[in-house]
């Protein structure tokens, strides 16, 4: 009996062994590195001309009638005295303006005079010499499918579990008994 208990004790440890050995999954290693580099510098001028303007207006002014004779003629004196102070000539740099009446034809002259316009604008956009380093590492587990041996070696250790179990209860059962 001594000598059934000794084979089955150094069966089972055998069989445990066996079941426990197990390869090293292997890993792969994946390394990333990226550097971002920001190196720009952007001007932009811009400038907008306006072409000068020369403007002139000619007004025919027709005689005042008034249905009256005697009336007609003393408004058209009193209008011709009003025009005739509108001889007005302004300048400043290259603007100018002039108005003025001729009484003999009767008319209204107006010229403008509006020089040349320059916008400047400038836009300046800098970023320089910003420079970022990112390091990371990762282990992937590679899935690689078991080989006949290994398949084999499992199946041999759940025999032998199942084997320890059978014996463990019957042992019990004995001692029960």
């Amino acid at each position: 009996m001594k000598k059934y208990i000794a084979l089955n004790l150094i069966l089972i440890i055998v069989l445990i062994l066996l079941v426990s050995c197990k390869s090293k999954q292997p890993i792969k290693e994946v390394y990333k590195e990226k550097e971002i580099n920001y190196d720009s510098i952007f001007h932009a001028k811009n400038t907008e001309i306006n072409k000068a303007i020369i403007d002139s207006l000619t007004i025919a002014l027709g005689k005042v009638q008034t249905g009256r004779k005697d009336c007609d003629s003393v408004c058209q004196i009193a209008l011709d005295n009003v025009l005739a102070r509108l001889n007005i000539k302004k300048q400043s740099g290259d603007n100018s303006y002039d108005i003025r009446y001729d009484a003999a034809t009767n008319t209204l002259y107006i010229n403008n005079k509006i020089g040349a316009t320059a916008n400047k604008s400038k836009i300046e956009y800098r970023n320089v010499g910003t420079i970022k380093t990112i390091y990371s590492h990762r282990d992937i587990p590679v899935e690689i499918p078991l080989k006949k041996w290994q398949i084999t070696l499992m199946l041999i250790g759940a025999a032998s579990i199942g084997y320890i179990l059978i014996k463990i209860v019957n042992f019990i059962r004995l001692k029960t008994i």
